[in-house]
C-alpha cells in the first residue's frame, strides 16, 4: 500500500479522514476559540433529526459527562436561565433582548430573524413521538430544525 504525502496515513485511512474533519472557529462576539472533532454522526430523514456527537473545546463550557472543564460532546444542552449550547455554539439566553429591527430571538446578540429560542413557561406535550413526552423550551433555526428541551434543560428531541 502506498502512503499519502507527509501525513503518514494509508490511503483510505479512517483516522486520517477524522483528523481532516476537525473544525476551528473564533466566535466574533466573545473572541473564544471553538474546536470540534467529530466522533459519531447519526442521520435522520432531515439534517435536524440526526444527532452529531463531537469532542468539543470551548472556553467557559461547564463540566459534563465526566469530561474536563471547557470540553463537551457537543450535545445540545440548556443551562436554565443562563446559556444554550447547540451546534457547537453558545448563546446567552435573554428573552427581553431585541435586535435593531425589534425582533426578539430569545438569545442575546442574535440578529438572525430565522433563529428563535422560546420558553413556553408551561410544560407542553411533544408534537410527535412517544405519548407522555413533555417539553418547555424550543430552539428553531433557519433550516427549520427544531430542538425540544424539558423543564430541566435536557435535550428531548
Amino acid at each position: 500500500m502506498s502512503m499519502t504525502g507527509n501525513e503518514g496515513a494509508f490511503l483510505g485511512s479512517q483516522a486520517f479522514n477524522r483528523i481532516s474533519s476537525v473544525t476551528e472557529k473564533v466566535i466574533p462576539n466573545t473572541g473564544s476559540l471553538l474546536r470540534n472533532i467529530p466522533l459519531v454522526r447519526t442521520t435522520g430523514k432531515r439534517n435536524g433529526i440526526g444527532l452529531d456527537i463531537s469532542l468539543s473545546y470551548s472556553m467557559g463550557t461547564r463540566r459534563s459527562l465526566g469530561l474536563p472543564q471547557n470540553r463537551s460532546f457537543g450535545i445540545p444542552v440548556l443551562c436554565r436561565g443562563d446559556a444554550l449550547e447547540i451546534k457547537g455554539l453558545r448563546f446567552i439566553v435573554d428573552p427581553t433582548w431585541t435586535d435593531a429591527s425589534g425582533y426578539k430571538s430569545g438569545l442575546k446578540y442574535v440578529n438572525n430573524n430565522g433563529i428563535s429560542f422560546v420558553d413556553h413557561v408551561a410544560v407542553s406535550a411533544l408534537p410527535y413521538g412517544a405519548p407522555g413526552g413533555n417539553y418547555q423550551f424550543t430552539y428553531s433555526d433557519v433550516n427549520g430544525d427544531v430542538y425540544y428541551f424539558d423543564s430541566s434543560g435536557k435535550l428531548i428531541m
